[in-house]
Order: C-alpha cells, then sequence, then structure tokens
C-alpha cells in the first residue's frame, strides 16, 4: 500500500545519533505532486532546509546552526493528495499525514505540507506541530512559519484582516506593550511600532524573519528575542525531549 512512498534524507547533521528521543525530526510531505514535478518538490525542501539550518554554503539562521548536531530533515516523496477545502483554498489533512508517518515508522517533531500549487498562502498554528507550505515560495517561507509553528513566535507586522485581532495569550515573546523589554543579546534594543498585527506593540528590529512580508528583504534573520526562544526550546530537545512534549499547548491561534 506504500509503494508509492519514497523517503529521503535532505540533511542529517549527526548520522552517529540514531536515537530520535535526542533528536528535531522535521519532515517534508509532498501533496498533489506529479512524478515529473518530484524535482520541484525536492529542490524546494532542499533550498528551504538549506536557508535555515545552513549546510550548503549559506550561513544558516541561528540558533538553528548552532544545533545542527541534533537536527535531522526528511522528505516524504510522493504523488498523493494530502489536502482538502481550507480557509485560504486548501490545507493539509494533518490526520491522514501523521498516520501514514506513523504507519511508515517516520519520527517527526515538525510535519511541513507542501502543497503544489501556486498563489496559495501559507499559514501554521502558534505552537503546534505541523505548516502548510505552497509551492512555489519565498526561500524564506520555512523559517518564517517554522518560528510560528515550533516557538509560537508572533508576526512582527500590522494587517487588518476582517475582525481577527492580536493573540493576547502569547503576547511577551517576541512583541511587547513595553519597549524597554526588548532585550537583544543582553542590550536594551530598538523599539518599533507595529507587532502581532497591532500598532501599539513594539518589536524589537524593524526587519526580522518575522517581519520580512512586509519589508521587502529576502535574507533577514530572527531577532534578538525569536533567537532566545529558539534557543531555548533547541537547548531542551538535548536534555529531555520528552519534558518538552509534556508542556501543555495553549497555543491555537492561525499565523501566516
Amino acid at each position: 500500500a506504500y509503494n508509492d512512498y519514497a523517503l529521503e534524507t535532505v540533511f542529517d547533521g549527526d548520522p552517529t545519533i540514531t536515537d530520535p528521543t535526542k533528536t528535531f525530526d522535521i519532515v517534508f510531505v509532498a501533496s498533489g505532486f506529479t512524478v515529473p514535478e518530484f524535482d520541484n518538490f525536492r529542490d524546494f525542501s532542499y533550498q528551504q532546509s538549506n536557508f535555515l539550518v545552513g549546510f550548503d554554503s549559506l550561513p544558516g539562521k541561528e540558533p538553528f546552526p548552532s544545533y545542527k548536531k541534533i537536527i535531522k530533515i526528511r522528505r516524504l516523496v510522493s504523488s498523493s493528495i494530502f489536502h482538502i477545502p481550507g480557509v485560504w483554498g486548501q490545507k493539509l489533512d494533518i490526520n491522514v499525514i501523521t498516520a501514514t508517518l506513523v504507519t511508515l515508522g517516520i519520527p517527526y517533531d515538525q510535519i511541513v505540507g507542501v502543497i503544489n500549487s501556486f498563489g496559495g498562502r501559507s499559514y501554521s498554528y502558534n505552537g503546534s506541530y505541523y505548516m502548510t507550505l505552497f509551492y512555489p515560495n519565498r526561500q524564506l517561507i520555512f523559517a518564517h512559519e517554522l518560528g510560528h509553528s515550533f516557538a509560537a513566535l508572533l508576526d512582527e507586522y500590522i494587517e487588518t484582516r476582517g475582525s481577527e485581532s492580536g493573540d493576547f495569550d502569547n503576547i511577551g515573546r517576541n512583541c511587547k506593550t513595553d519597549p524597554s523589554e526588548l532585550w537583544v543579546d543582553n542590550q536594551l534594543g530598538k523599539a518599533y511600532l507595529g507587532c502581532n498585527y497591532l500598532e501599539n506593540l513594539y518589536r524589537s528590529e524593524y526587519n526580522s524573519l518575522m517581519t520580512s512580508f512586509y519589508k521587502g528583504d529576502e535574507n533577514p534573520d530572527y531577532n534578538g528575542p525569536s533567537r532566545y526562544i529558539l534557543q531555548k526550546l533547541l537547548s531542551s530537545f538535548t536534555v529531555n525531549k520528552a519534558l518538552f512534549y509534556a508542556t501543555p499547548n495553549v497555543f491555537n491561534t492561525t499565523n501566516n
């Protein structure tokens, strides 16, 4: 039943670490790609991973390059359809994907569903374990959405979308009501108005990976508060991955 699937390695940080309880496992899953289009999916997953981790001529985006040893990135190449109608046109059928990965024995901490459909709006859920990306897309889209899904980072820009408001349950991560709380690398940084879609919240840098969609920068970094949060999470994986997952998941806001 699973002859249609091919599991390939994109990046294997330290091949000697084979225990999935000690690694950060990311799986790219193709949805809607035909056999002649498989190389498009392969190139996309490779470029997005390289932009984040930095394993082939690129520096990567800290703190992920500092944790290369525990990072393993795989891709599930398939002509299957894993998406259904959703909020922004299409969304992943995450239940089918997780069941497939479990059946195939593929470990995952983050699922990156890639839908072969030009023009869709990629999105994820704060503090979740999966994201929906659309092919083709910008080279920073995976790193941006990973900030949401893995670290529950907020968007650092202003936007009005009907009745949607900011995620007030999560303010205090990379968006602050008090600019004096914006510390960057142990130094008080500058403060810029506009964060979490709201005009009265502050972000620490004019542009970053969580802002870049509206600032036009194709090669931004995570800002100081975001790097600090990501580093704390990745450090917990090196100590006790089970403890990380024992923490209740209280984030449920859609971000893109």
